[in-house]
């Protein structure tokens, strides 16, 4: 028989994204863009609501990237996701979907 409330499930997220974004609101393909970015992370008011989620961000391009780019890039979402209240449970080049059992749905 199956339960009315088969009570708390796990929020997750799961984005197949370079993660490099490149608006005129946000371009976070200049290096200097993203140092500044990275810097004024606590001014931001604006951010969705991702209390409880688990992000994994899947196929993180640092293509031409030098390593310390690739590190900010990393460190301005982890910033971003948990000031949303998010927990960031994986960045990487990767995209292969992580093992969820079926008591976590």
């Amino acid at each position: 028989m199956m339960s009315l409330n088969p009570g708390p499930c796990r929020k997750v997220l799961v984005l197949f994204s370079e993660m490099r974004n490149s608006t005129r609101a946000l371009d976070l393909e200049q290096p200097q863009v993203l140092a500044h970015s990275v810097a004024s992370q606590s001014q931001q008011t604006v951010r969705p609501d991702l209390y409880g989620v688990a992000v994994y961000a899947l196929g993180v391009d640092g293509a031409n990237r030098t390593i310390f780019y690739c590190k900010e890039l990393q460190q301005f979402w982890t910033q971003y996701l948990m000031a949303s209240g998010a927990t960031a449970s994986a960045f990487t080049v990767l995209r292969v979907l992580p093992e969820f059992s079926n008591s976590e749905w």
